[in-house]
């Protein structure tokens, strides 16, 4: 009874808390297992061999810039930065907290938090696939979980991450506005996938594919989507609107080609059946057959998607996510992420779609199946190969205690090696100018012509670059050939004099 003796109308307070059905323990126990798989895959793959490997560059590249944010200098403005602000946002607390635990520590916490978002993703495609069945729930959820391509991408902190989450989270909320009449809904959709474009301009595509599922609710999609990329953009575009467009559009367009890889050679890391160098001599056998098996596997999953209602929205957007990548100037491993949400959308729906028809369609199902579980056991030996490649490791304690016997400011050419030795904060509060981006500056150092060119060939670049190396008090080169110098410059490096060594890294001096 209410205070004035009429019945309530509220529902009690235990009824809003009432036991959850057979069914929606069913659904949370799916969510739970294939959240908590992918966050241990992900983790696995951080901590083995240790979590302070180097090898990827640009997530200390994102790091770094963070520190400088967080210390006043502004990305596009004061620090380049080849990219949208919001990983830099995201990543600005760990920045901080490196004032307290050091950097090396703070980007154990950063990897470690964004590969427990991996792990999220994942749970955020079984609810996504909630609609389809516990069956396209499980099908769906742990082919993300497991996938190579994405895993690879979320075990450090990377562009790809949050943004995956944005356009997850907007699919969800697009399917609780079907069910649902009110606006808020479908502003939040359009909110989370301004978020994805927040960290990749590249994101752009599958917000517009969203935009057009929204239908007649369309105008209000946008809104959210356009409140959220302003609300991010905008700061930064008002202190630096010439270099900020330089940065994260112009430079982004007209990337050498030379970075790029073959469509075949794309299409295996989109896969996860091989790396994006096609390295490893089982792939190097059966490269083209495996390749191809495992197209048609993927167009008989989409067909199979395309005959359910709702399936197609996921079948559009991993063609535009594909395509997108197939034809990107330049492409590299954990590009692969962008797409593997869509791929394991398309196989939980298919998956189901066929598994319905499989008393008439038996055999070929088995045949299918089969060919999966052998390529997903080929992926695995596969992958020692790129771990081996991008996850490296030195011996940090003896870079800090090199580094501790050299006064002044140190630079390298990749920004991780200052996070190991827990170099960047202090030298960044001290007014040390430690450039985020290195090997960044060749698409925006132009030579005359104004047309980007690789960096062996830029003679801008190497200028700038040499300059930065040997202003400095020392530096230690770290990516070897990657890192672009040409065989003079390479040569005065080895005339500068050596102030200290640990195993194949050497501290130098040009001064």
């Amino acid at each position: 009874m209410s205070e004035r003796g009429l019945p309530s109308t509220r529902a009690p307070l235990w009824g809003r808390f009432a036991p959850l059905s057979p069914r929606r323990w069913q659904v949370l126990l799916v969510v739970v297992l294939v959240g908590a798989l992918g966050s241990i895959v992900r983790l696995h793959m951080l901590f083995d061999p240790d979590p302070l490997f180097y090898g990827v560059y640009d997530d200390g590249v994102h790091f770094s810039a963070a520190v400088n944010l967080v210390h006043g200098n502004l990305p596009y403005r004061d620090v380049l930065f080849l990219q949208p602000p919001g990983l830099l946002l995201a990543v600005a607390p760990f920045a901080l907290l490196a004032n307290w635990i050091g950097d090396a520590n703070a980007f154990i916490d950063a990897r470690v938090v964004f590969a427990l978002i991996g792990g999220l993703n994942g749970a955020l495609i079984a609810l996504v696939l909630r609609r389809f069945g516990l069956s396209a729930m499980v099908v769906g959820g742990f082919l993300y979980a497991v996938s190579f391509a994405a895993a690879y991408d979320e075990r450090t902190v990377t562009l790809e991450v949050i943004g995956a989450t944005g356009v997850l989270s907007s699919l969800l909320l697009l399917d609780v506005a079907d069910r649902h009449p009110a606006r808020r809904w479908i502003v939040l959709a359009g909110v989370a996938a301004g978020v994805s474009i927040d960290f990749k301009i590249w994101y752009l595509v599958p917000a517009v594919v969203l935009a057009v599922v929204a239908r007649r609710r369309v105008g209000w999609f946008v809104l959210g989507a356009a409140a959220a990329v302003v609300a991010v953009y905008l700061p930064f575009f008002a202190a630096a609107p010439a270099k900020m467009w330089r940065d994260v559009v112009r430079a982004q367009l007209g990337r050498p080609l030379s970075t790029g890889n073959p469509t075949n050679v794309r299409l295996s890391s989109m896969l996860g059946i091989a790396p994006d160098d096609s390295t490893g001599d089982v792939f190097a056998l059966l490269g083209p057959t495996v390749l191809t098996v495992v197209l048609v596997l993927v167009g008989v999953l989409a067909l199979a998607a395309l005959t359910v209602r709702g399936g197609r929205r996921y079948v559009v957007l991993m063609l535009a996510c594909g395509l997108l990548l197939v034809y990107s100037p330049s492409y590299f491993q954990h590009y692969a992420q962008y797409a593997a949400g869509p791929l394991a959308l398309v196989g939980g729906v298919g998956a189901v779609q066929l598994g319905e028809r499989v008393r008439r369609y038996r055999r070929p199902i088995l045949v299918l199946s089969v060919a999966a579980a052998l390529l997903l056991q080929l992926s695995v030996s596969l992958r020692e190969v790129v771990d081996i490649a991008n996850q490296k490791v030195v011996s940090v304690a003896a870079m800090r205690a090199a580094s501790a016997r050299i006064p002044g400011c140190i630079v390298t050419d990749d920004p991780t090696f200052l996070i190991l030795m827990d170099r960047l904060t202090p030298e960044i509060r001290n007014g040390c100018v430690v450039r985020s981006d290195p090997s960044g500056y060749g698409y925006v150092l132009v030579p005359a012509g104004g047309k980007q060119v690789f960096r062996p060939d830029n003679p801008r670049w190497q200028r700038s670059a040499m300059a930065y190396l040997r202003r400095a008090d020392a530096y230690v080169l770290t990516r070897g050939k990657v890192f672009g110098l040409t065989p003079s410059n390479e040569a005065e490096v080895r005339r500068d004099r050596v102030l200290e060594e640990v195993g194949r890294f050497s501290f130098r001096t040009g001064r």
